[in-house]
């Protein structure tokens, strides 16, 4: 019985995983496509962009109600407890990513109306070393790869370069 009891423990936080992995792509692909339109002028793709903020809400009340049936259900202690702690708060930055991705997206509507500003490539390079380290991250933390999260705590210096070469 009991082993009946820890693949239904598995298969939970594997559901959670799955959800909080499409959770993270869709705010990636969200801020990836923002900054292209930014970049680009394409107004299609802002809108798109808008538009898939609202899956990245959804996903994020799911991953919620997740968390707490998982707790309700499993009465997690140490490592279970803590990786529900963590999606918890991770799903909480994700949506936040995915606001800044709208507003991105918001502005970049609003400014290809007129001529592209000079610079925007320093904007492109330092959102790509981000880009990098959100996925990185939300990888490290799902898959467990404890290399990969030292790998993407050394960018942070050349964001870091980046952000100073900007200002």
């Amino acid at each position: 019985m009991s082993s009946h009891l820890e693949q239904k423990l598995q298969q939970d936080i594997d559901h959670i995983r799955d959800r909080v992995r499409e959770m993270a792509d869709l705010a990636l692909r969200g801020l990836e496509d923002s900054i292209r339109a930014l970049t680009t002028q394409d107004t299609k793709l802002a809108y798109a962009a808008i538009l898939r903020d609202s899956r990245v809400d959804d996903l994020e009340g799911m991953v919620d109600a997740l968390c707490v049936e998982f707790i309700v259900r499993h009465i997690p202690v140490a490592t279970h407890l803590r990786f529900v702690h963590s999606v918890a708060k991770i799903v909480s930055e994700l949506e936040r990513v995915g606001d800044y991705a709208e507003s991105i997206s918001r502005q970049a509507i609003l400014l290809s109306r007129g001529e592209r500003p000079a610079g925007f490539d320093k904007f492109e390079r330092i959102a790509a070393v981000a880009i990098d380290m959100m996925r990185q991250a939300v990888r490290s933390f799902l898959d467990e790869d404890i290399e990969l999260a030292r790998r993407t705590i050394a960018l942070e210096s050349r964001a870091n370069a980046l952000h100073a070469e900007i200002y």
